[in-house]
Parts: C-alpha cells; sequence; structure tokens
C-alpha cells in the first residue's frame, strides 16, 4: 500500500472515530408542542430544565405552544415529535404518544375566585351554582370538574388572558387551573382581588414522545432523574 493511501485510510479512520464519539441524536432536532403561556416567567424555568436535560443526550428542544387539544392531535399525528407536559393517561385517546416514565414536574389544580366568595370542593361549587371556567384542552379538568358542573355553568377559555379576564369582570365566578399558570398573573395588580379558596388536586405531569421516537424515551427519563438530582 502506497503512503497516499495510508494517509487516506488513517484520515477515515479518524473521521469515523469523531462521529462515533458524538452524542446520541446530536443532529437531531426535536419540536414539542407546549400547552401554555410561553411569555408566563413561570413556564420558562420548566422549559430551561427540560431543554437542558434533551440536550444531554444529543436533542436540540423547540418548543411549540398552541392549544391544548391541538397541540396533543398534532403530537399524536407526528406533525410535532411530542408533548412536553401532560398528565399520566391520555395515552389511551392518543395512542402513539408514548409516556417518558420520569415526571416532569408536579403542580397543584386550584380553584380561584374573587374576593368575597366561600368554597371548599367542587360540590360548594356547584351546590352555590356558581360557574366555573378551566382551558380548553386540559384533560385533567374534563375528568374531574366537567363531571360535577353543570354545563350551563361550565365554561372554557382559549387561553390564560382570556381566563383571567373573564374572572376579574366576573363573567364567570371560579377559575380552575394550575399554581404554575397562575402564578404570574395573581402578581399583576389589576388581579389583586383574585386569591385561591381551594386546592382541587396535586397532579404529576410527564412528557410524551410520538412513538417514532420511542427508542430515545429511556435516555431522555435518565436525563430528567439526573436534572433533578
Amino acid at each position: 500500500m502506497d503512503y497516499a493511501s495510508l494517509v487516506k485510510q488513517s484520515i477515515l479512520a479518524s473521521l469515523l472515530v469523531v462521529v462515533l464519539s458524538l452524542p446520541l441524536g446530536a443532529q437531531h432536532m426535536l419540536t414539542l408542542s407546549s400547552f401554555g403561556d410561553p411569555a408566563d416567567p413561570a413556564i420558562s424555568p420548566i422549559a430551561r430544565w427540560a431543554t437542558a436535560a434533551f440536550k444531554d443526550v444529543g436533542y436540540d428542544l423547540v418548543l411549540e405552544f398552541k392549544p391544548g387539544e391541538r397541540a396533543l392531535r398534532d403530537a399524536n399525528d407526528g406533525l410535532d415529535d411530542g408533548d412536553i407536559s401532560r398528565v399520566a393517561g391520555i395515552e389511551k385517546d392518543y395512542p402513539n404518544l408514548i409516556r417518558v416514565p420520569e415526571p416532569l414536574i408536579v403542580v397543584c389544580q386550584i380553584a380561584y375566585a374573587k374576593r368575597g366568595i366561600m368554597a371548599g370542593s367542587l360540590e360548594d361549587l356547584a351546590r352555590l351554582g356558581l360557574s366555573v371556567e378551566v382551558l380548553v384542552g386540559n384533560k385533567v379538568m374534563d375528568s374531574m370538574v366537567k363531571p360535577k358542573i353543570d354545563s350551563l355553568l361550565y365554561h372554557e377559555a382559549p387561553d390564560l388572558s382570556q381566563a383571567f379576564s373573564a374572572l376579574a369582570a366576573g363573567r364567570v365566578d371560579v377559575l380552575v387551573v394550575s399554581d404554575i399558570q397562575a402564578r404570574s398573573w395573581l402578581a399583576r395588580p389589576k388581579y389583586a382581588s383574585i386569591h385561591p379558596i381551594f386546592v382541587l388536586s396535586t397532579v404529576t405531569d410527564y412528557t410524551y414522545l410520538n412513538k417514532k421516537w420511542a427508542d430515545i424515551v429511556p435516555a431522555i427519563a435518565a436525563s430528567y432523574k439526573k436534572f433533578k438530582n
């Protein structure tokens, strides 16, 4: 073998070592839908943490903020690569989604109202005939709240801005959202009259990936656990 051939073979071997040493999926970018307000400062830390966890295993993460139901449909249909934060069990309705077993975050679902309204449970809200608003596409609310509230008193808002505006203006009596979603809105002076009246539930949220990414689910779970420790 001549010198030129040896040099060429050496270069190819070196390139192979470099390629094999790259993190799994280093060239991949994953787009996950997200249910929430991208401008909400309470959402930003979660997004940063998830982004770092994905990057740790070689994937750049892009979040697409969409209405709740559309976000799930797009993830299930493969238009997005998954959904960043959902309650366990949605795979029953969206069979193309696979849950990352390590939780993303634990949140509280809380009922908020203007001062003067006193209630301690969904049963109290129903008994008092109070109107209740939730965000469109929130599966937890669909299963927990909707069955206990008269259909004429059950309302769905497309986003947090309209939800809090309706509550402050008295168009609805009670808003049920997570503490994370509500935090930055309650800090605004215009919503100073709104306060929590009871905790409905504590919910664990998980990341879901479209089944085409099933192979990386264990790596993402391990990275989530690593970043929480």
